[in-house]
């Protein structure tokens, strides 16, 4: 039985839990952990899309950057190529550096923020 190839979405999704997986090591197996976080990108599942893009009510956190970057309708991982990708991830980057923190707490962050 032959499975299908893993879109780059998908692909992505897997390296990135393992990258933030290695950024929790302590520090004498990872002594460069801090630059790894710096540079680790957000884990894009549906979920945190859907975050990013919202509701019909609701708008997301990045909609209107997401339609100005030719996105019509709410991404979905199985769906995400590599250059929509990584400007998703340069869109997370930036609010991340203005709310100085790093880009992989964007999950963290939403999940705790109050509304």
């Amino acid at each position: 039985m032959k499975h299908p190839q893993p879109n780059f979405g998908e692909t992505a999704k897997v390296v990135d839990l393992y990258v933030k997986a290695l950024t929790h090591l302590p520090k004498c197996l990872l002594p460069h952990g801090e630059a790894l976080e710096q540079r680790a990108h957000v884990i894009l599942d549906n979920r945190i899309l859907a975050r990013m893009w919202g509701t019909r009510q609701e708008p997301g956190d990045f909609w209107a950057e997401m339609r100005a970057l030719g996105v019509s309708r709410r991404p979905t991982l199985n769906h995400l190529d590599q250059k929509t990708y990584l400007k998703f991830q340069q869109l997370l980057a930036k609010y991340a550096h203005r709310k100085k923190m790093s880009t992989i707490a964007y999950d963290y962050f939403w999940t705790l923020r109050k509304k």
